[in-house]
């Protein structure tokens, strides 16, 4: 896939990334053949529409598109439909809606009972986020961006149950798609700084290349990385086991960039949640740009963690998104990569089969190559 064209790059994967998740549907088994694969359908955020009216508006679709389903196929036991919300650069799963023909039959209007919003996905769509005190004026600054929208933290959610339901293959993401767009003035230009010791001391196998040509960058132009270490980790808390196999993947990328873990998810430059399940999804990871007080532009990622996952495959999960985090915001064509961007379930031919990826070669080839690249971030104007 090298020498993919930068447009071509762009357009590979709205949502987030190469989702490392287990060939197989919601609940672990594959579907039936009288139950139809989960029918996705995007809409497009209006002007000024509130989240609220998207969502009244996705369940009228989702209605439309249940009914489809059952008028189309009488075989056809249950119906399933994903809808996505596409706001700019940013794309979210929005609403599942999920139902039997015999439900659907007794009450055919009742989409409320038979729909859920997804978790945070009013967050990850920009809706909404804790209120932005005002500031004092200050002088003109050479890095600027709108007025950031802060994630606020995550909401508790239930304990995991023990019966592990999966996410299904690697479905797109809406973290992939850098978000937010920075303006960035003429008198400021990229820089090459100075990559953390792990990664300097780590020497390049020309065996296994890289997929830097599969790097997206960011708006402005430049590579988005870390320039001041140990970058800071918020692990939600409340979940012991879960949260030991997230630090597992944060100690492993931790001998190449340097991170350590904070309680305060507030100045964290990295924060992971749990969220309920997303069907497609098994994890997320988002960037959001702003002005620091110094007028140097920065970023902070949330990363979400589908819930119902086994707990080697939350590491394998954390481990890809951590990736992502840490500036690898493309893909591999190989399985055999960390940051592998295929479908698993077609990789497999279909069969449930663990994927437990560690970090490999061309994985630390390409965050090396990348801590190569002049980058924006970090950078202020003269």
């Amino acid at each position: 896939m090298l020498g993919t064209s930068r447009r071509r790059r762009w357009m590979r994967a709205a949502v987030g990334g190469a989702m490392v998740a287990i060939a197989a549907s919601w609940g672990g088994s594959m579907p039936s053949q009288a139950q139809s694969a989960a029918v996705p359908v995007v809409v497009v955020v209006q002007p000024r529409q509130t989240f609220d009216n998207l969502i009244a508006g996705a369940r009228r679709e989702a209605l439309a598109q249940i009914r489809a389903q059952f008028v189309g196929n009488p075989n056809l036991d249950r119906a399933t439909v994903v809808i996505s919300a596409q706001k700019g650069s940013l794309r979210a799963p929005i609403l599942m809606a999920e139902v039997t023909r015999e439900r659907w039959s007794r009450n055919p209007g009742a989409i409320g009972q038979w729909s859920r919003v997804l978790e945070k996905s009013e967050v990850l769509l920009g809706f909404s986020g804790p209120p932005v005190a005002s500031t004092p004026s200050q002088p003109k600054q050479t890095v600027a961006r709108a007025t950031p929208t802060r994630t606020p933290s995550a909401p508790k959610t239930t304990t995991t149950p023990s019966s592990s339901r999966q996410s299904s293959g690697s479905a797109t993401n809406p973290g992939e798609r850098l978000a937010k767009s920075i303006e960035v003035r003429s008198s400021v230009q990229p820089q090459v700084v100075a990559m953390p010791s792990g990664l300097q001391s780590y020497r390049y196998d020309t065996k296994a290349g890289d997929f830097l040509d599969e790097i997206r960058q960011n708006s402005a132009g430049g590579y988005t990385r870390w320039v001041n270490y140990p970058v800071k980790v918020f692990i939600e808390p409340g979940h012991a086991d879960w949260a030991t196999f997230v630090k597992q993947a944060v100690d492993e990328w931790s001998v190449y960039v340097p991170m350590t873990e904070t309680a305060d998810a507030e100045s964290a430059d990295i924060r992971i949640y749990r969220v309920a399940p997303i069907r497609g999804i098994s994890g997320a990871a988002s960037p959001e740009y702003f002005t620091a007080d110094d007028g140097s532009l920065r970023h902070r990622v949330t990363i979400v963690l589908s819930l119902f996952q086994s707990l080697p495959e939350v590491t394998t999960v954390t481990r890809h998104e951590l990736g992502h985090a840490l500036g690898l915001w493309g893909h591999t064509a190989s399985p055999l990569d960390l940051m592998y961007g295929g479908n698993h379930a077609d990789a497999t031919g279909g069969r449930r089969v663990l994927r437990v990826a560690p970090i490999s070669k061309m994985d630390i080839n390409t965050l090396k190559r990348v801590y190569e690249q002049p980058t924006l971030v970090g950078q202020t104007g003269s």
